[in-house]
């Protein structure tokens, strides 16, 4: 029997709550984007949306996740950025309501998406959820450093100053 991914991982999302100060949490900017599972296995890789519908098509300049190893599962969020590094949502939504494979080549042209990356769920077919966030993280940063994808970056964060990395964002 070979190894394969679940079918559909339940991303975590973010709760509405008052700005706190916490050793024991990581406090990340709240992208403007679509939240994307990407699964890679041994056949290829298939980003899902957070309501499990198959999006893979939508960004072809997402192929270099064919490069990660097979087993990986990774969360994070599709976004279109300005040359500052902003989500630009208008952006992002041409690209999620074209509908044929000659628009959304070239909208990947024109308006290339990003896909920001928060965490790494699965290893070599294996759950890495009952890990700690910081060594799932660490091995996820390594993970990118080996592949070096051209359109992946991990979604900063910090511990500790949540209030004040809240007023930094509001700011």
């Amino acid at each position: 029997m070979s190894k394969q991914l679940p079918d559909f991982v339940e991303p975590m999302l973010a709760l509405r709550g008052e700005a706190f100060d916490s050793d024991e949490h990581l406090f990340e900017v709240k992208w403007d984007g679509t939240r994307a599972m990407a699964y890679v296995e041994q056949s290829g890789y298939r980003l899902l949306n957070r309501r499990n519908n198959d999006i893979t098509e939508r960004y072809p300049e997402f192929d270099f996740l064919s490069q990660f190893p097979a087993g990986t599962l990774l969360d994070g969020e599709v976004c279109v950025l300005d040359d500052q590094g902003r989500a630009v949502f208008h952006a992002l939504q041409s690209r999620e309501q074209a509908r044929s494979e000659l628009k959304y080549r070239t909208l990947s042209r024109a308006t290339p998406a990003t896909f920001i990356v928060f965490d790494q769920l699965y290893d070599q077919y294996e759950s890495t959820m009952r890990q700690p966030l910081h060594q799932r993280r660490e091995r996820l940063q390594t993970l990118l450093q080996r592949v070096a994808p051209p359109r992946m970056v991990l979604s900063d964060g910090v511990t500790g100053v949540g209030k004040a990395f809240f007023e930094q964002i509001v700011e």
